[in-house]
């Protein structure tokens, strides 16, 4: 194969720090890689291939070589389909259909949301205001996880540019053992989910697309137990697994964004939306999205073994607080919890046992003063991450 393959990665020459550009071509048995005037070597028999890249644009070869990882991505996935032409061992040819198929499952789904958004546009111009809405509906809905997991962790990186999180490990571990009880309660999610808590005073919390979840230390400092907490994070859950965030930028944006989804162009995309992220931090949801991340986040607490009168209880307290800590709590204004809202939940989920949240209360620790401030580092994007073999 004499052809050529433009390429990026890390490893390619030791001591390499940065991802660096360079040229690929194999005869069947080895890989070339041509970088900064030097050809390196490897056995094709030692790369693992697979999708890689924003959106799974590129394929991804990766290989162990004297000692250090190289890691490379294709842009031309025309070069699968050019080495399986090459006489290969089994296991790579193996790894190559596995790949070919992938990739036309891929291609599948990917025209069909497309169609899906295209569908959505067409009736944008014929309903106006309320066509608009459903094109965010169906927009929201057929966005790839994958682009929504990278909103979200560049959307946190310019939200918390300046803040700090807590790094306290107890304060930490409780919050990672609500959320995960809370997300194994889902099942299989579209997208892995990250907690963290911002060092703030103020009692509130919010979600951005893709999972991220942030809780202040504020609310913890003020839950008298985990079911209070369970049922503030499993509402956040709620619009994050809902995509109303996406939805409420698109309804924003229009059918310019709409347009940039349906041709494909994840980067542009991302410009458009980054240029938006006050949206993904403003909490502005719809009545219709509070009701609905209630009702979700209410039916996650239930299953994973909370009490949902925890949720219940935490709105009275606002509700009771809200005179004299107007200021500093801004959950009340992001999240109003009204009488109608709190009458809602106490219909759909009966009354525990009185002494229930009692007996939680005394096993909820004392959150004050331990929070351990430190600068807020997002999780690397999945391209970053060494893949499970």
């Amino acid at each position: 194969m004499s052809k050529q393959y433009a390429a990026s990665g890390f490893g390619v020459l030791p001591d390499q720090e940065r991802s660096m550009g360079c040229r690929l071509q194999s005869d069947g048995a080895v890989f070339e890689i041509l970088a900064s005037q030097t050809a390196v070597r490897v056995p094709l028999s030692s790369f693992r291939f697979a999708l890689g890249g924003l959106d799974n644009r590129m394929v991804r070869a990766k290989a162990e070589h004297q000692g250090r990882t190289i890691d490379l991505f294709i842009e031309d996935r025309e070069i699968v389909k050019d080495l399986l032409q090459l006489p290969l061992d089994g296991r790579v040819r193996t790894s190559l259909d596995d790949l070919q198929r992938e990739m036309s499952v891929q291609l599948g789904k990917r025209w069909g949301w497309r169609f899906a958004i295209l569908a959505a546009i067409l009736i944008l111009f014929a309903g106006g205001y309320v066509g608009l809405r459903i094109v965010a509906i169906h927009v929201a809905e057929n966005v790839p996880s994958d682009w929504q997991a990278e909103l979200g962790r560049l959307g946190a990186q310019s939200i918390m540019e300046g803040k700090s999180v807590c790094a306290d490990g107890k304060m930490n571990a409780t919050v990672n053992e609500i959320g995960k009880r809370l997300v194994d309660a889902v099942g299989e999610t579209p997208f892995p989910f990250h907690f963290a808590v911002i060092d703030d005073g103020q009692i509130n919390a919010f979600a951005l697309p893709g999972g991220f979840v942030f809780i202040n230390r504020g609310l913890l400092e003020a839950a008298d137990t985990a079911d209070e907490v369970a049922g503030v994070v499993g509402h956040e859950i709620t619009h994050a697994l809902k995509s109303h965030g996406v939805r409420n930028i698109v309804t924003q944006m229009g059918i310019a964004l709409a347009l940039q989804i349906l041709i494909g162009d994840a980067g542009e995309f991302q410009q458009m939306v980054l240029q938006q992220v006050g949206l993904l931090g403003g909490h502005s949801y719809s009545r219709e999205q509070e009701f609905e991340a209630d009702r979700g986040g209410m039916e996650l607490v239930r299953k994973a073994g909370y009490s949902p009168q925890g949720m219940v209880a935490f709105f009275r307290k606002l509700e009771k607080e809200e005179g004299k800590m107007m200021k500093m709590m801004a959950i009340v204004s992001t999240h109003p919890a009204t009488e109608d809202r709190i009458e809602k939940l106490k219909e759909m989920f009966p009354a525990d046992h009185p002494d229930r949240l009692a007996e939680a209360a005394e096993n909820w620790p004392d959150f004050k003063g331990i929070c351990s401030p430190q600068s807020y580092t997002p999780p690397k994007k999945e391209t970053e991450e060494t893949p499970s073999e």
